[in-house]
């Protein structure tokens, strides 16, 4: 008998290691547009049981304390189908976002679930995480970048984010005078409840040497109405009418390392 019980251990090791028959009709839900003031939204998805054995759903771990789930504890006999829950709580996470659960069945079977979003956030959250009123309709994180010392001939990145609180799309035009600042957008177009990020780029070598500069970077934030006819979309205004807004660098340019 002895020489038999390896065999048997390696036998019942391989029945267990066996993945569950389970076909997952959905991976992905998409919550859409959703109020931070309407609270915590839930959403599930479903899974079939084809194999000829019942299964267990053993645990699930969501990517942030963000997303809660429910599941049926109960074994899920063959041919039937359950729903896997998931509830997002919004409160102040203004924005997009992307969550990932992993959901565990038996021993070895595991799957990943993905949710998303995007939160319209509240006038609290909003004033909290994006305090400066910015071209209308964006909010930014900041109005003035402070670099600090810089030696002259480094380069040096500096972010400000921007949040659109309005329900329409915004087209972002940026511009800088200063051949020593250049600015970019993580997106040219900003649709309702997106966070844009503003990329300044100083390098010091453009200036003419130490001292301090103040430099203006123009952020207007241009609305994209929903479609019209043609004759109203004539009379529309372009965009000279925005004036923008100003973000303003300051930085002490200081001489270079090493220099007397």
């Amino acid at each position: 008998m002895r020489r038999f019980l390896p065999i048997l251990i390696l036998m019942l090791s391989m029945a267990s290691s066996i993945k569950a028959d389970v076909v997952w009709l959905e991976k992905d839900y998409d919550f859409g547009l959703m109020k931070e003031e309407a609270g915590p939204k839930t959403g599930h998805v479903r899974l079939v049981n084809t194999g000829p054995e019942a299964v267990v759903i053993t645990g699930a771990r969501p990517s942030c304390g963000c997303t809660g789930v429910a599941y049926p504890e109960d074994p899920i006999a063959p041919g039937d189908t359950v729903r896997f829950s998931f509830t997002y709580n919004p409160l102040g996470r203004p924005g997009k976002f992307a969550k990932s659960i992993r959901v565990y069945i038996g021993d070895f079977d595991m799957a990943t679930i993905r949710i998303r979003g995007n939160v319209l956030g509240t006038p609290e959250s909003l004033t909290t995480l994006y305090p400066v009123e910015g071209p209308a309709p964006l909010r930014l994180s900041a109005d003035k970048v402070f670099g600090g010392e810089i030696p002259h001939g480094r380069s040096r990145h500096f972010f400000v984010n921007g949040y659109n609180q309005s329900p329409d799309s915004v087209r972002l035009i940026l511009a800088s005078a200063d051949k020593s600042m250049s600015v970019i957008a993580s997106s040219d177009t900003i649709g309702p409840g997106d966070i844009v990020t503003f990329s300044l780029y100083f390098n010091s070598r453009q200036t003419k040497g130490p001292g301090t500069v103040s430099i203006p970077v123009t952020v207007k934030a241009i609305p994209i109405p929903a479609p019209k006819s043609k004759r109203e979309d004539s009379n529309r205004s372009d965009d000279s009418d925005s004036s923008g807004h100003i973000i303003t660098f300051f930085a002490e340019v200081t001489p270079p390392k090493g220099a007397e």
